[in-house]
């Protein structure tokens, strides 16, 4: 039998879902069966996995990692361990982020940029 991920996501404006697992293949491709909620029924995955960002196995390790410190120093390899599972961390909180919310961030940027170059060219003008 094929590795099975299972994860519960929610559906996204436009009847879309995303999510992103480490456990996927960078290229290839892979079978999704989606399983549709009975009217009526009970929510998928029950509510301690709804919408879960994470999978349960990373969230566990680094929970588990995470406590090292308070029990006793962390030894080389947990320390690298750690740092990967940031970086897997960030880059799931990267690939899921709303495109509208980046967007609305580099407004803020932009709009940010613009006011200083101008307050940059009025202390220019002035001197």
């Amino acid at each position: 039998m094929a590795p099975t991920l299972r994860i519960t996501v929610p559906v996204l404006p436009g009847k879309r879902i995303e999510f992103a697992a480490m456990e996927l293949p960078e290229e290839g491709d892979v079978e999704l069966v989606v399983y549709l909620p009975q009217p009526g029924g009970p929510p998928m995955g029950g509510d301690s996995t709804r919408g879960q960002r994470y999978p349960q196995a990373l969230e566990a390790e680094y929970e588990r990692l995470i406590t090292i410190p308070q029990v006793r120093p962390m030894t080389a390899d947990e320390q690298i361990r750690l740092q990967q599972m940031k970086d897997e961390i960030n880059a799931i909180d990267a690939s899921i982020e709303p495109a509208a919310s980046r967007g609305r961030t580099i407004t803020a940027i932009a709009d940010d940029l613009a006011r200083v170059r101008e307050a940059l060219e009025q202390r220019t003008e002035r001197r």
